[in-house]
């Protein structure tokens, strides 16, 4: 638990936390939420995750129409957050995915690539903020 492992540290949540800062996930919100009401530990949504949910938000798109023309451009959609961003994003973001995917299957020369330097493409990843953003 919690309390278990800020004892290891000489710590208690009663007399030595004073705030705790989180992402805004609805466990970290319900165990903030306690710690303020249990122990008065003040409770802080983490800023760069709401700055990154706000930019995340103003690439998204609810235009049904606009993404129902786009579905046929990407048969190759691997990743369900995609079918809620723009129609451009989609785009763009496949076309990124796919030449990443042909650097390191090594169907473009890759010593070539290389050559120009420790360079090193990243494909997005889920769990890291909406890294396409």
């Amino acid at each position: 638990s919690i309390e278990e492992i800020l004892l290891d540290y000489g710590l208690t949540l009663r007399d030595d936390i004073l705030a705790v800062t989180t992402d805004g996930c609805s466990m970290m919100q319900a165990l903030g939420s306690y710690l303020q009401r249990e122990l008065g530990v003040l409770h802080q949504n983490c800023i760069a995750h709401g700055c990154n949910l706000g930019a995340t938000d103003s690439v998204s798109c609810d235009d049904a129409e606009a993404d129902e023309n786009e579905e046929q451009l990407l048969e190759t959609v691997v990743d369900d957050r995609l079918q809620e961003v723009t129609p451009s994003w989609k785009y763009l973001l496949e076309k990124c995915r796919a030449l990443i995917k042909r650097l390191r299957s090594g169907a473009i020369n890759v010593a070539e690539y290389r050559s120009m330097g420790r360079l090193e493409l990243l494909a997005d990843v889920p769990t890291r903020w909406h890294s396409f953003v």
